[in-house]
């Protein structure tokens, strides 16, 4: 019998989801409601690429904030993610929203797709379970490249907490980027997610 979460939603159709427990269905209903109906209403098909579990072999996030079984990653099939992105950065759930974290694919040496393009959404109290009460805040960020060690960088988005300082704040996030790229243009991107936070902060002060 098929469970529904929200008008467009089902719980079938999250990735593995035969091992949620009722705690992860009650924290994924929240975020179904606050944040992936919106996204479905405003631009169409939604598909969750990514859950409590890597869809991939059913295999847990293990060390990271998507435990709870609130935080999603997502892409939208019929619309443009930096345009989904930067109209995130507008709704009002940063009361809820713990991470709003935009992805480019990620490609190898040859072009290959490492990983493909999402938006990764994490729950606040997702956050604080796996981290604690210091990431108890609201904050945006823009997947940029990756460092000399092979780690992950993460540009913020003005006026959506204080600069990146960690992989901690994104840990379980992404394949592990060692001698992959970014895609292009992605530095674009964060030029127009930068160009809107800013307008957007100076139109309200």
């Amino acid at each position: 019998m098929t469970m529904q979460l929200s008008p467009d939603f089902t719980l079938e159709e999250m990735p593995c989801y035969q091992r949620a427990t009722g705690s992860d269905i009650d924290a994924l209903k929240t975020t179904v409601a606050r944040v992936l109906q919106p996204a479905r209403d405003k631009w169409g098909p939604l598909v969750v690429t990514s859950w409590k579990w890597w869809a991939n072999g059913c295999s847990l996030r293990t060390g990271a904030h998507g435990q709870t079984g609130g935080t999603v990653d997502f892409i939208t099939p019929r619309a443009n993610l930096v345009d989904v992105f930067k109209w995130g950065l507008l709704m009002p759930w940063r009361d809820y929203v713990g991470r709003w974290i935009y992805e480019p694919a990620v490609l190898d040496s040859s072009g290959g797709v490492l990983q493909g393009e999402h938006i990764h959404v994490a729950t606040i109290r997702d956050m604080v379970s796996a981290f604690g009460p210091a990431e108890a805040d609201s904050a945006a960020y823009v997947l940029t490249g990756v460092d000399s060690a092979g780690e992950d960088t993460y540009t913020p988005v003005p006026g959506w907490g204080g600069p990146a300082t960690s992989t901690l704040q994104v840990e379980g996030t992404t394949l592990s980027m060692a001698g992959a790229n970014v895609a292009p243009w992605a530095v674009g991107a964060v030029a127009l997610v930068f160009g809107l936070a800013i307008a957007h902060h100076n139109a309200r002060g």
